[in-house]
């Protein structure tokens, strides 16, 4: 009777409790690698400043190359802060109304 079961189980959900659990791990997993890889960018102030140049691909005299300016540029886009969400007009307009009647 539990195989049965099991089957309209997958059948109606997709995937099994099992590989969803699995999935689940994989997801946590890589989140917790990608926090420890942001973890060990926040320390390349401590680190030496050869090996930090070599990994970024520069040196201390000359700056990037062009090219390498280029590709990252290319890969990574400019450096800019993303700006704030502006609201749409009509919430400014209600927001107006809404404050403007007395109590």
């Amino acid at each position: 009777m539990a195989k049965p079961l099991k089957r309209l189980k997958e059948a109606l959900f997709g995937v099994s409790l099992a590989e969803k659990q699995r999935r689940a791990e994989e997801q946590k997993q890589k989140a917790q690698e990608e926090l420890k890889r942001k973890a060990d960018t926040l320390r390349d102030h401590q680190r030496d400043l050869q090996g930090l140049l070599e990994e970024l691909g520069t040196d201390a005299i000359n700056g990037m190359t062009t090219d390498a300016v280029n590709e990252r540029l290319r890969k990574e886009g400019r450096n800019m802060l993303t700006p704030p969400k502006k609201s749409p007009w009509w919430w400014s307009l209600i927001k107006h109304l809404i404050h403007s009647i007395p109590p």
